[in-house]
């Protein structure tokens, strides 16, 4: 092996330092299981790309790391294709034309608050808690009407996990713990969406795969942000 070999090695070996044996074994575990279930269920490439990118950034996210914004902007390019497909426009409007630039602004926010490799993390009081949440539920009855005007596929579904989604973008630019409350949701509605596709038309089982995995993340991710909040 070349000394430019050995080199990466090296540098894959400093990154994964301030890993725990658990964090590594979940990015292994999440990313194999996309992999394999997608060749499974004979996914297209584009399908088993936006599976793997979304769950290493999810992965980084939990774990704090910036780099998720990398991973994030690939997969929210992908993602947004396959909801067109599907005939989901909230989730393309809100990967296309939200998620894409957010990674930018992301990506800055939090490399000016960082606590050595990772982010610093913060949280909100309970009536600024109350406030965003009273608003969620105006904006998804009022997006969901406008989805439901565009023969949209479960309108109010699909209007749910989008603006929850930009709530929760928003928050975790913000470094915030509260991110991970609506990430959850997000998931369980995404799954049911998803779960509903494959029984009608045999497609979107890697997708189901990947929002399946996102929930267990985004558990563990609440979990994880509020350790980091009392060791900073």
């Amino acid at each position: 092996m070349g000394r430019s070999g050995l080199v990466m090695i090296q540098q894959i070996q400093d990154y994964f330092d301030n890993w725990t044996t658990f964090e590594k074994v979940w990015l292994a575990v999440f990313t194999a299981t996309g992999i394999a279930l997608s060749l499974y269920w004979d996914s297209s490439i584009i399908s088993m790309a936006a599976m793997v990118t979304g769950m290493v950034t999810v992965v980084l996210v939990a774990k704090g790391d910036i780099t998720n914004y990398a991973f994030g902007f690939v997969n929210a390019a992908l993602y947004a294709w396959i909801a067109y497909q599907s005939q989901f426009y909230g989730e393309v409007m809100l990967n296309a034309g939200y998620y894409l630039p957010m990674q930018f602004i992301g990506y800055y926010l939090w490399k000016k608050n960082m606590d050595g490799d990772l982010v610093e993390v913060k949280g909100f009081t309970g009536r600024q808690r109350l406030g965003i949440y009273a608003g969620s539920i105006v904006a998804i009855g009022g997006y969901g009407l406008i989805l439901q005007a565009l023969n949209g596929n479960l309108p109010f579904f699909d209007a749910t996990s989008t603006v929850l989604s930009v709530i929760a973008m928003l928050l975790m630019a913000a470094r915030s713990k509260d991110q991970w409350g609506l990430w959850i949701l997000v998931n369980i509605v995404s799954i049911y969406m998803w779960l509903t596709t494959f029984l009608k038309s045999g497609n979107g089982i890697a997708m189901v795969t990947m929002w399946s995995a996102y929930l267990v993340n985004s558990v563990y991710g609440y979990w994880n942000w509020h350790q980091m909040e009392g060791a900073q």
